[in-house]
């Protein structure tokens, strides 16, 4: 269970197109660069970086202020991710998308060894992405 005092807080993302806080930029005026979480995502974030002026952070909203505030229930507190599925239901491409952030992180590893096993990794848990438009007979 999370309190308000704990510094990094674990999210389960339960709607896609939260944006959540991202990496702070150096030098920037502005904190973090937020970006937009898929649904079953978890998500480590800095309690500093969700506080207003008042000192209230949305960490703290309960479903119903959740409800309340975004129109349906957008985050639970802590790792849930094993409940939550895309399901049939994925008509907006969430498990491409999830896919396609997982290749662009792995292609940014430098080590060629790191970066194959990652891909590897990729490759057996998103299966339905393997499929390409190479033939593999010989002409």
């Amino acid at each position: 269970m999370t309190s308000k005092t704990d510094p990094v807080v674990t999210i389960t993302v339960l709607s896609s197109g939260f944006t959540v806080p991202g990496r702070a930029r150096e030098g920037a005026y502005w904190g973090t660069d937020g970006r937009t979480a898929l649904r079953g995502e978890v998500v480590e974030i800095d309690r500093s970086e969700t506080l207003d002026r008042a000192g209230n952070s949305w960490l703290d909203l309960t479903e119903e202020q959740q409800e309340e505030r975004y129109g349906k229930p957008m985050f639970t507190l802590g790792d849930h991710s094993e409940g939550i599925a895309v399901g049939e239901d994925d008509v907006h491409g969430f498990r491409y998308k999830k896919w396609c952030r997982a290749i662009e992180e792995a292609q940014r590893i430098v080590d060629p060894a790191e970066r194959a096993a990652a891909l590897a990794r990729i490759k057996r848990e998103y299966p339905e992405q393997s499929r390409t438009s190479q033939t593999s007979r010989p002409y």
